[in-house]
């Protein structure tokens, strides 16, 4: 994997121009992969995006790829004219085809994106052609950004302080969007808890 370019926003404030200029001018070779993943501190995001040696989807490999119709979302949702993403996803694994229910499941609330485009490259060359406009990409992305937000305060999600939005897109020819976090264990947490409570306490006893 190699990383292309990156951009740092605050969330909260102006980014819309920003984030839409960064698609708009990103430099990107002829029919390349790319993803991004990204690091969120409740306030500003860094979003990498990332060039990948890519030969398919997993889902070809097993010939199971979902059409729109397949994908079992209780909500879809028409952000503009253009866009309409489905999102509260019952059918989320393209290897097994499991269906979860559980909203405290991060992926319950991946984004999925109406036949736009397959991947973030068709999408990013949309912007750039002028198919997507700046409203459309401020439109998605006010949608993601509200959802981070709203798992990142939800303490009944595993990992919710650790939350980011991702675009890996390896597994379905759909663009969609991941919610995740970075070595999610809730056993790290109580050995790190542990760890800074023995610190503390060993400061305590020099006081």
């Amino acid at each position: 994997m190699n990383k292309i370019s990156s951009i740092k926003l605050n969330i909260l404030e102006l980014w819309k121009d920003k984030l839409y200029l960064f698609f708009k001018n990103l430099n990107l070779k002829n029919n390349i992969f790319i993803n991004f993943d990204s690091i969120f501190d409740g306030k500003n995001i860094i979003i990498n995006v990332n060039e990948k040696k890519f030969n398919d989807y997993n889902c070809k490999k097993r010939n199971k790829c979902p059409t729109w119709n397949d994908l079992e979302c209780n909500e879809e949702i028409k952000l503009s004219n253009l866009l309409t993403i489905k999102t509260n996803c019952t059918f989320n694994n393209a290897n097994e085809l499991t269906t979860r229910k559980d909203r405290n499941i991060a992926s319950y609330y991946n984004v999925f994106v109406k036949d736009i485009s397959k991947n973030l490259y068709d999408y990013i060359k949309k912007i750039q052609n002028g198919y997507i406009s700046k409203e459309d990409n401020t439109k998605l992305f006010s949608y993601l950004f509200s959802i981070l937000l709203k798992l990142r305060s939800n303490k009944d999600l595993k990992c919710y302080c650790k939350m980011n939005v991702d675009n890996h897109n390896e597994d379905v020819n759909i663009l969609h969007f991941k919610f995740m976090a970075p070595s999610c264990s809730i056993d790290s947490y109580k050995r790190k808890y542990l760890k800074y409570k023995k610190k503390y306490l060993e400061l305590k006893k020099i006081e």
